[in-house]
């Protein structure tokens, strides 16, 4: 009998390269709501691969251990302080199995990952009758670290028809040397890491591992944000750009504080506006290359890609978006990029790219569009044989129907042999 941990390791042996730790200081700090049909749209369509998806939230600790704390130097309705969080998606492959990146829960943040239980959240907001209810409460007052939905309305979560499910997980295996030290996973090195989430119900859905990776051809990708009107620059309100736009540090940026004004929804990566699918721009070092859109807390977020029966497959983890000059990574991005992949230094691979293939320089800066390019690691080992149910295509926000609950007739085993 062999378990799944080393099914699932010897299945996606990811790659590490240059990262930051939860994205600090290579993502922007910014979703901005007027975004929303552009790059991303709000998920209420009920989907297996929507409810396959959730985030773990991972405390920021300092160097003793404990975790970081940000006073709000207020009185009520204002708590004493709010906790400084990274947030990262997850990819669950199995019931009570998921995959993130080793970064979202390094050494640092997790030292001890057997015994250290993290919250793992799954969102539905399907029965939220106006979605433009819930963009409403990303309008914002006050000033850092107490900013609040606007004339003291409601936040996000607090709108009717807002779900949200928690489970407990530790980290099972942790793959990384850069983000270690490494845990259950001693036959390569790589920027991933497997969750176990033994509470999570055995029917919940899942997705299968893909057999291979081309480097080429179409992405989707479901990610967690909170969804804020905030400045894209300096000029209208330097104290938020300062403070959410861009990223500096992680006690000082309103992202990372768990408050309630940064309640999570649900977000899907769509097209872009000229309808032209996003893509994997090919190899790049550490991985392949995509324009997907996303900002810090996306990391671990599952890359997918349809098989030939239309079902939603894990490429794997996000590791990183490219900075391209600019510490705004979700600036407003007009156009698709080009097919360039992404460039980066210091990654290590099992096997390189052809030199056709990869990139002869890193350039310091690069245009608006590329910013938000996103990269992955693709598995070279045979798949886990796990056939779920195919996934829908997600319609745009302002048109998506109401689905009714998802069902599956597939379900994976909890071992293999």
């Amino acid at each position: 009998m062999k378990s799944i941990i080393a099914t699932v390791v010897l299945a996606v042996p990811f790659v590490a390269g240059c990262v930051d730790e939860l994205d600090l200081g290579s993502q922007a700090a910014e979703v901005q709501a007027s975004l929303v049909d552009d790059h991303f749209e709000l998920v209420q369509d009920g989907s297996w691969g929507s409810h396959a998806t959730a985030m773990v939230e991972v405390p920021i600790r300092d160097a003793s251990g404990a975790q970081k704390m940000v006073a709000s130097n207020a009185g009520p309705p204002f708590p004493p302080s709010y906790p400084v969080r990274g947030t990262c998606g997850v990819t669950f492959i199995a019931p009570h199995y998921a995959v993130t990146a080793a970064h979202c829960v390094s050494g640092t943040n997790v030292p001890q990952p057997t015994s250290t239980s993290l919250a793992v959240h799954s969102y539905d907001i399907t029965a939220v009758a106006e979605t433009w209810q819930l963009l409403f409460t990303g309008n914002v007052s006050g000033n850092f670290p107490n900013y609040v939905p606007l004339s003291g309305g409601p936040s996000a979560d607090e709108i009717p028809g807002y779900q949200s499910q928690t489970t407990f997980c530790s980290v099972r295996a942790r793959c990384s040397l850069d983000w270690g030290p490494k845990h259950n996973c001693s036959s390569f090195d790589a920027d991933i890491a497997l969750l176990h989430c033994p509470s999570r119900s055995s029917d919940a859905p899942w997705l299968r591992v893909a057999a291979s990776d081309p480097q080429t051809g179409p992405v989707e990708m479901y990610w967690f944000h909170e969804v804020l009107y905030m400045p894209t620059d300096s000029s209208s309100s330097l104290e938020r750009f300062t403070h959410y736009t861009e990223l500096t540090s992680h006690e000082s940026n309103f992202h990372y504080l768990d408050s309630r004004t940064n309640a999570i929804l649900p977000l899907k990566s769509i097209p872009w506006p000229d309808g032209t699918a996003r893509r994997r721009t090919g190899p790049a070092p550490g991985g392949t290359g995509t324009d997907l859109f996303g900002c810090h807390g996306t990391s671990g977020s599952g890359i997918l890609q349809r098989n030939a029966q239309d079902q939603l497959e894990l490429l794997g983890p996000g590791r990183r978006a490219t900075r391209r000059g600019s510490r705004r990574a979700c600036a407003r991005i007009p156009t698709p990029p080009s097919t360039s992949p992404a460039c980066s230094t210091s990654a290590t691979r099992p096997t390189r790219p052809p030199a056709s293939s990869r990139p002869r320089s890193c350039p310091s800066s690069r245009p608006t569009a590329a910013r938000a390019r996103f990269r992955i690691a693709s598995p070279t080992r045979g798949p886990i044989r796990r056939p779920p149910r195919a996934t829908r295509p997600i319609p745009r926000m302002r048109t998506t129907p109401r689905a009714g609950p998802f069902t599956s007739t597939g379900r994976a085993p909890e071992s293999t042999t």
